[in-house]
């Protein structure tokens, strides 16, 4: 109208993206790492608080495990971090993943992790107390509770459920589950949670954290999207509290023997319902995402955001989303490809000798299998 011209706006600019990634070698050093550090912190701590911690036990039993849980969950973000900053990688969104708010996935995962969970809840229990007879060990707290014993319990239970949501993903997913993914998808994905499994240093959990491991490795590899994995691992926490209060009482309030294990079987058969659901989904979603791989259309949503990275290649700039992942060159391979990492352009970590990874990966396990029983 009046000669004026009405031009489509333009999108707003997407935020860089940093494409560097670790490799399988990092999974296996930062993992030894954190190890050795959940060691020598638990001895100097106990040295130098021992006094005030067997006190504060005495006093309230949620009060202390508010203090173990906020050592080991701490102990794991600053070895996550710096190790993180001296590779130049962001452990959350490294390699090609991002944040993504998806209401259907989300739904899902959160039914797939309570399949899970009532599904092999008896059996991860039956599991601790025949491996704690055989091998011994195991960890039976006194309930010495105070008049402040509920405010204690919720702190611990909101702690338990945001702190691992966000530290222990950083770690395991973001940092050896990314490094692993060097081998391969699945490879990642079972070790990683091979490691997340022994990590937690007792047999009461290790099933479920090692199925659990699994399914939030697969689901996060398959959407691409770290903020799942989180919600799933805080959700995971949450629901094993209110689980496990809800068997206690059941096995409290009924006392024929055939009503109670007729509710248990009710319970497992509505987990199994739940995991074949959660299961048919995920699987549908991959074969979608395959299709769309093999067609060339971007595995992206219609109204997404997409982020971006820049790289000079032969004195080229090339722009490229982020589900391209950068290709991370062999060990002594010289690139002659530089990337925008941290605001400067810089060649990306390469990947790691063979024989290397394994060793110190393998160390690793055999190291948190030790810790265990110590």
């Amino acid at each position: 109208m009046n000669g004026l011209k009405f031009e489509k706006p333009r999108p707003k600019p997407a935020r860089a993206y940093n494409p560097n990634r670790f490799n399988a070698l990092d999974s296996g050093i930062v993992y030894i790492i954190v190890l050795v550090m959940f060691y020598v912190v638990s001895l100097l701590f106990g040295k130098v608080f021992g006094t005030w911690l067997r006190a504060l036990y005495q006093y309230d039993v949620y009060a202390y495990m508010i203090v173990s849980l906020l050592v080991s969950q701490l102990t794991i973000f600053a070895v996550a971090a710096v190790y993180s900053l001296v590779r130049r990688t962001n452990p959350f969104s490294g390699g090609g993943y991002v944040a993504k708010v998806d209401g259907v996935q989300i739904l899902m995962s959160l039914i797939l992790i309570m399949g899970i969970m009532m599904t092999l809840y008896h059996t991860h229990l039956q599991f601790g107390q025949d491996a704690e007879k055989i091998l011994g060990g195991g960890f039976n707290p006194d309930l010495n509770l105070s008049p402040f014993s509920g405010v204690f319990a919720l702190i611990y239970i909101a702690l338990m459920v945001l702190c691992p949501a966000i530290f222990e993903e950083m770690l395991f997913r973001g940092i050896i589950m990314r490094g692993l993914e060097q081998f391969g998808s699945v490879a990642a994905i079972v070790l990683s949670a091979v490691a997340f499994a022994l990590m937690h240093g007792n047999f009461s959990q290790l099933i479920l954290q090692f199925v659990g491991g699994v399914a939030i490795a697969s689901v996060v590899v398959l959407t691409g999207n770290w903020l799942i994995g989180s919600i799933m691992h805080g959700f995971n926490n949450l629901f094993s509290v209110f689980y496990g209060l809800l068997l206690e009482n059941i096995g409290e309030g009924l006392t024929g023997e055939y009503i109670q294990a007729a509710t248990d079987a009710s319970l497992i058969l509505i987990g199994v319902a739940l995991l074949t659901v959660s299961v048919i989904y995920f699987a549908k979603l991959a074969l979608e995402k395959k299709k769309k791989e093999t067609s060339g259309k971007p595995p992206v949503g219609k109204f997404e955001r997409v982020r971006y990275y820049e790289a000079f290649e032969n004195g080229e700039l090339i722009t490229m989303p982020y589900y391209v992942k950068a290709e991370m060159p062999e060990w002594g391979e010289e690139s002659g490809k530089k990337f925008k990492i941290k605001g400067r352009y810089r060649k990306i970590n390469r990947k790691a000798p063979f024989i290397a990874s394994c060793i110190v990966f393998g160390a690793a396990i055999i190291v948190a299998i030790v810790f265990i029983f110590i």
